[in-house]
């Protein structure tokens, strides 16, 4: 359809081209012209994302090379309009041994990768073992991961992390070699436990005594609720939606409104479009797309509580974790409340959450009878806010 069409404005463009004459006759064809070839560009451009079948190709964003290659110019306080002298491409002089030359006819990209990159060059491998060992324990051996330097801070721990480094290269910089390494370790297994005389000595974790309690990140909050909630969608998507959108704030808008296809898949497929964050991960100290964030803020703040208690898509999720308690084979609706822990929480409720449990049910009978609600609607309503007093709990989102 789209190459019928494309030929279709090529042809009333021809046939504008052949039937050109003087006057206003002419700049009315001129102006046709200009729409057809801008259509004909438009339906080109359509063409080239699809295959000979009509199905989309894969796409990934990239970099490529000018095709005439300039050094840049220093710009007097940053200002466009004010340039001095050209600085040639190269690395930077203070740095060791290992760099090479940059051809004239090329950026230096691939030259400043393979350095970055390269077996004799011991900071990245550093770098990455430091961020893997900050991701896996909250706080990495050198605790400001994206800085190395003087200004940053010492490592606690500079032989574990030059080991860790050596064992990535060696494993052929693989990652998951790396986590294996990290995650069998002892250190890592150790529980959360408070031990008095360890936290005297210190009371900050830096040589870690016990693993130290964590809260999950924005993503894994979310895809934790869409989890035992039953929603979760496991399958990855053929593709961003993003790219189907077109361009435009009120398009994007209509993108984010909740309802749209793809809304319960897991958080690391949903399309980050600047300035329209999803409001799910936002709040809880997600990474700022326009920014380079080796390690996120961590804050506590009113409105994340507000959110739990009053968003649309909290309430969504409560909702489907009282259905699969209703359609849980125990009949016993005492056994079913505990089951929710089990779910939401990864354990059994306590005596004292037994009983504060049977007395929010009480309270909603009593609701029930003042309002005259039916019982089954009343059971309804109770459940959910109690499934939804779960996924709001604090334990819900902190690691122990």
């Amino acid at each position: 359809g789209m190459m019928r069409e494309r030929n279709e404005a090529g042809r009333e463009a021809r046939e504008a081209r052949i039937s050109s004459t003087g006057g206003d006759g002419a700049a009315n064809l001129r102006r046709r012209l200009l729409v057809l070839n801008s259509r004909i560009g438009q339906l080109e451009s359509d063409l080239a994302g699809v295959d000979e079948f009509g199905i989309p190709r894969q796409q990934a964003m990239g970099v490529k090379d000018r095709r005439f290659v300039t050094d840049a110019r220093i710009l007097i306080r940053g200002e466009v309009e004010k340039p001095s002298d050209r600085v040639g491409r190269g690395f930077l002089q203070i740095l060791p041994d290992g760099q090479t030359e940059i051809p004239q006819n090329r950026s230096g990209r691939k030259e400043l990768a393979e350095w970055v990159t390269a077996d004799e060059n011991p900071l990245t491998a550093r770098v990455w073992a430091n961020r893997t060992w900050h991701y896996l324990f909250g706080r990495g051996i050198v605790s400001t991961v994206d800085n190395f330097g003087a200004m940053g801070q010492k490592p606690t721990h500079p032989e574990l992390l030059d080991h860790l480094a050596v064992s990535f290269i060696e494993g052929g910089w693989s990652v998951k070699a790396l986590i294996k390494e990290i995650v069998m370790s002892r250190t890592y297994q150790m529980s959360s436990e408070h031990q008095f005389a360890n936290f005297e000595k210190d009371p900050e974790n830096k040589f870690l005594w016990r693993m130290s309690q964590r809260r999950l990140d924005a993503e894994s909050i979310r895809d934790a609720m869409l989890a035992v909630s039953g929603n979760l969608v496991k399958e990855r998507p053929s593709a961003s939606p993003v790219a189907t959108i077109g361009e435009g704030n009120l398009q994007r808008l209509r993108f984010m409104e909740p309802g749209e296809e793809g809304d319960s898949v897991r958080s690391v497929y949903l399309p980050i479009v600047r300035d329209f964050i999803p409001e799910a991960l936002a709040l809880f100290d997600f990474a700022e797309p326009s920014l380079v964030t080796g390690s996120r803020d961590e804050t506590t703040v009113p409105s994340q509580g507000v959110f739990l208690m009053n968003s649309d898509f909290v309430a969504e999720q409560a909702e489907g974790l009282a259905g699969r308690l209703n359609q849980s084979q125990v009949k016993n609706p005492q056994r079913n409340l505990e089951h929710a822990f089990e779910i939401a929480l990864g354990r059994v409720p306590t005596e004292g959450e037994k009983d504060s449990i049977k007395a929010f049910f009480q309270k909603f009978k009593q609701i029930a009878v003042e309002e005259k609600m039916s019982v089954a609607a009343s059971r309804y309503l109770a459940s959910v806010s109690f499934c939804q007093a779960l996924l709001a709990s604090a334990e819900f989102r902190y690691l122990n």
